[in-house]
């Protein structure tokens, strides 16, 4: 974790001045509202401390601190990075005293976790639960042990038995449960937690949940597993199935799964047309992704008519999936066959359906090249999709219309005064002061979602800027658009960036990178393992340090941003170049490797080729997270390049076409 002030010197010799407006520096702080020197140094003492998980340490240092607010901080962090070593006693005395302390949530799991560590009697246990709904699995096995001592016996059952279908259990909690509550436990329970480990595939637990329930439910759990599992003996278990379990619903989806993966595309799509149109299936939700998948696989058979047969509206979508199917609907149709009119109704359909913002433009655009291809006006259509004019339709739209100048909204200047009179602001402060940034974001969540006004929310964004933390300064910003404040400039920052003295590509590049990957916050770690500002995998940062003759050290990725941003922007640069020029196929190697971009091309063509439209390209992305990545850092770019550079207009579908010879 870097330092603030570390982190500002890096800044200071790394980043040019920037041609539009720039967000206040620190001397800019109303001197009220900054924290007294030897306050911010005891707290950031007592805080590395408690990350070195060093907690006696931290208390000690914690004791020096003579302002209440300080000490709660203090507390915080401390249960917050040292919960096992605190014990139970200490986190109840927080809860009592806290419990709407942003983060509670996970200081209570901690607590549930600490009761049955802990052996703690019948009364502590209700007395420390409440009448709150356990938080965890071992809450909930400590709820109903606490009911079934008390007598209350259908109490205890009923608590044990949703544990029992919707939870994963550590051994220990699982051998626990079925020794005090076996006869509790249904056949049916069992049953539905075979679905659940399965939905999460946890095999191991799958199967021993499969062993309490009858003959049939283990038959086919061994079948699906194997297919999750991708063994290979997994065809053969399909086809040995008995005919009582092919009318399974678990029986359909995994052989549409595995005929799927197998490129038997029109297989897979008959196993699941043997279930029932009118029927809701378990999981509905896992249903429609299958359906979805398939969907887009299809379209390599040009089989239009099973595709939107899989695409139609089924029992149990919710709003999202429909308004996504009906989109999808419109898309193939469009591309397929060329019936622009149908296309038309569907993305009308999805237009209405739409439960966010976002896909109510998109379908708009779509509209509109709908209507273009029948010859018909589109300009209605257009001026919908341009509503939102720093998103990517929304700039796509405004482009058609002519109307790409970008038009920067200002926050309004900042209510230090009614913002400073919020602990949770005041607790920020502390925290950035202290160098520990990286403890904010919750704090920042709940002082937003109570924010009365815009004026209090900008100053949120001014403190982020007057300590160079833009990790801040963004979440003040996309809360503010969702607002409908404005705060562009805070939304898409630019002061406080480690930009190269001499980067190896458009800066404004970069910065559309590292917003929609970390959000500019230097200590991220995602769940795969990716590191830093421009979230770099270990292997690919190794590997293009070398290229690049740099000494290479892992610690450094979220230590030194400075040196992530050099790795990833020398990587993004590197992927540009592979691809000739393409930002398109460059920033979804990015996301998704150049390995799945060359599978991509392959069967959706190339989207540097003049004769095909890069905007249907990238809607042919076949996995969703990759294709919304795309959009967004093209939008982003294009609003980076106008706050470096002073471009005042869009120019996306150019740089989608960036690249193009063929």
């Amino acid at each position: 974790m870097i330092g603030r002030r570390a982190f500002l010197g890096t800044v200071l010799g790394a980043c040019a001045a920037w041609p539009l407006r720039s967000l206040p520096a620190f001397a800019d702080l109303p001197s009220h509202i900054r924290p007294a020197p030897e306050l911010s140094k005891a707290l950031g003492t007592a805080i590395a401390a408690y990350r070195k998980e060093d907690l006696a340490a931290g208390d000690v240092a914690a004791l020096s601190l003579t302002d209440p607010l300080a000490r709660l901080v203090a507390e915080w962090v401390a249960l917050r990075t040292n919960p096992e070593k605190a014990g139970f006693d200490r986190i109840a005395a927080f809860l009592s005293q806290y419990r709407d302390w942003p983060t509670v949530s996970f200081i209570r799991r901690k607590g549930e976790e600490a009761l049955y560590r802990d052996k703690h009697t019948t009364p502590e246990i209700l007395s420390f639960l409440g009448a709150q709904q356990p938080l965890t699995p071992t809450g909930r096995y400590l709820k109903a042990l606490a009911l079934q001592d008390e007598g209350r016996v259908k109490e205890a059952a009923d608590t044990i038995r949703k544990s029992w279908r919707e939870d994963s259990f550590s051994t220990e909690l699982e051998n626990n449960i079925l020794e005090r509550f076996d006869e509790a436990l249904t056949t049916g329970d069992h049953r539905e937690r075979v679905e659940t480990m399965i939905a999460q595939e946890n095999w191991a637990a799958a199967l021993r949940a499969a062993e309490k329930a009858q003959s049939s439910v283990q038959a086919l759990a061994k079948i699906r597993i194997a297919i999750g599992k991708r063994d290979a003996d997994a065809e053969k278990l399909l086809k040995s199935a008995p005919a009582s379990l092919k009318a399974e619903p678990g029986y359909i989806l995994s052989e549409a799964q595995f005929l799927r993966r197998a490129d038997k595309l029109e297989d897979a799509y008959q196993a699941l047309a043997r279930f029932p149109k009118d029927q809701t299936p378990p999981r509905p939700d896992e249903w429609w992704t299958e359906r979805r998948v398939l969907a887009r696989r299809l379209a390599e058979t040009q089989k239009l008519d099973l595709i939107l047969d899989l695409l139609k509206p089924r029992p149990g979508m919710n709003a999202a999936a429909l308004a996504d199917a009906a989109f999808m609907s419109g898309m193939f149709t469009l591309d397929l066959s060329g019936d622009a009119a149908r296309a038309e109704n569907f993305f009308s359909d999805s237009e209405k359906k739409a439960t966010i913002e976002a896909g109510r433009i998109r379908a708009a655009y779509w509209i509109a090249e709908a209507r273009k291809a029948q010859n018909l006006d589109a300009r209605e259509a257009l001026t919908r999709a341009a509503r939102a004019p720093l998103s990517y339709y929304g700039m796509l739209a405004r482009e058609a219309l002519q109307q790409n100048k970008i038009n920067f909204r200002s926050a309004p200047e900042p209510d230090f005064d009614r913002a400073s009179g919020d602990p949770l602001f005041q607790a920020i402060t502390l925290l950035l002061d202290a160098d520990a940034g990286d403890f904010i974001a919750p704090i920042a969540s709940d002082f937003i979602q109570r924010a009365p006004d815009a004026p209090t929310l900008s100053a949120l964004a001014s403190l982020g800027a007057a300590y160079r933390d833009l990790r801040l300064v963004t979440i003040a910003g996309k809360a503010a658009q969702q607002k409908n404040y404005g705060f562009d400039f805070e939304n898409w920052p630019i002061d406080g960036f480690p930009l190269p003295e001499n980067p190896p590509l458009e800066r404004a590049l970069i910065y559309a990178i590292t917003r929609q990957e970390s959000s500019f916050d230097p200590n991220a770690i995602s769940s795969a393992g990716a590191r830093g500002l421009m979230q770099l995998m270990v292997a690919t940062a190794q590997e293009t340090a070398k290229k690049a003759n740099m000494n290479f050290a892992a610690e450094k990725l979220t230590a030194d941003p400075a040196y992530n941003v050099t790795i990833g922007s020398a990587h993004l640069a590197e992927l540009v170049e592979d691809w000739g020029g393409s930002y398109c196929l460059a920033i979804a190697s990015y996301n998704a490797g150049r390995g799945n971009v060359r599978r991509w091309v392959a069967a959706n063509g190339d989207p540097r080729d003049k004769a095909i439209d890069p905007v249907r390209w990238i809607e042919k992305i076949p996995v969703t997270e990759t294709r919304i990545y795309v959009q967004r850092v093209m939008e982003n770019l294009q609003i980076y390049r106008a706050r470096l550079e002073g471009q005042g207009e869009t120019s996306l579908r150019d740089d989608l076409k960036r690249g193009a010879s063929l």
